[in-house]
């Protein structure tokens, strides 16, 4: 449902703000084929879940989709906005990365480690591991590139997974959303995501909201004894999901008064009080010949 609700598809920009052990970062990734990239955002010195996101056995494209930004990238300025002096560093990761060169030739003291090794497998081995290390050097992406690529355009959908408030974090996350974008806020519990619904409305940031609950249904798997569970849960969570306005463009220009105005001419709701009108005509009419056929029925009486 949360990659139906997003619409996302290959090609897309996808910001993510994952809790759930990188379940649904890995499933958008899968999902987007490698076209496309998949922003992830996360807290703390290196990204939680690289180690999860390993055993979707994602094939090189769609592991390079995922992009890994820090939470002060994206929470600490706003976005459109260049970063202070104090805030501008250089990438040493990105330096370090051109100066190697491919294929990088053995130093002096790596010839001299290989000379010492007997067999030709575990030279082999050796020179394998090597290689892999360095291609992963010049192929990983950098903090810097990530928030370069986040600040270059905005993003097609915003999908929020986490156990952080959803207003708050939706609130800081709509300006990187395109608009007439969709979003997808999940939570465990109806209240978090009942007030994000009414912030939503009041402030009239969105169109389309939707709040529904997922049901999901946990099975006893045993030899001979396969069936749901007798205890369980009501419910596996809840979604909320809508489309951005626009800030600009996404304000109905027609004031309360010429509103009040074009209502009257009208004549009411859809032209309700004509309808009445009309319908009040027609039942006299009714009425009248109804009036008639009995005075003849009483005639008739009389006169048999």
């Amino acid at each position: 449902q949360i990659l139906s609700y997003s619409n996302v598809c290959a090609g897309s920009h996808v910001l993510v703000m994952d809790n759930c052990m990188g379940i649904v970062t890995g499933a958008l990734a899968q999902r987007m084929g490698g076209y496309g990239k998949v922003l992830s955002i996360y807290a703390g010195q290196q990204p939680p879940y690289v180690d999860m996101i390993a055993r979707f056995n994602l094939n090189f494209a769609e592991n390079s989709s995922i992009k890994w930004v820090h939470v002060e990238d994206v929470f600490g300025t706003p976005p459109g906005e260049s970063p202070t002096s104090e805030e501008t560093q250089v990438d040493e990761e990105k330096a370090d990365r051109e100066l190697l060169e491919w294929p990088c030739p053995l130093q002096d003291h790596t010839r001299a480690y290989l000379e010492k090794m007997e067999s030709e497998k575990e030279k082999r081995e050796f020179l394998a591991k090597r290689c892999a290390r360095f291609t992963r050097k010049l192929t990983r992406g950098t903090p810097g590139e990530a928030k370069e690529v986040l600040n270059s355009r905005k993003c097609d959908s915003v999908v929020i997974a986490t156990r952080h408030d959803p207003t708050q974090s939706l609130l800081e996350l709509l300006p990187y959303l395109a608009p007439s974008s969709p979003f997808v806020v999940f939570c465990e519990y109806i209240e978090p995501l009942a007030a994000c619904f009414r912030a939503l409305q009041e402030q009239k940031l969105a169109i389309n909201l939707r709040l529904s609950d997922t049901w999901m249904r946990e099975y006893q798997v045993l030899p001979g004894r396969t069936h749901p569970s007798m205890n369980m849960s009501q419910s596996g969570g809840f979604l909320l999901a809508g489309i951005k306005l626009c800030p600009v463009t996404g304000i109905n220009e027609l004031d309360e008064e010429v509103m009040k105005e074009i209502k009257e001419r009208i004549g009411g709701r859809r032209g309700k009080k004509n309808s009445n009108k009309k319908k009040g005509g027609k039942r006299g009419r009714n009425d009248g010949k109804g009036d008639g056929e009995r005075s003849q029925k009483s005639r008739r009486v009389e006169g048999k």
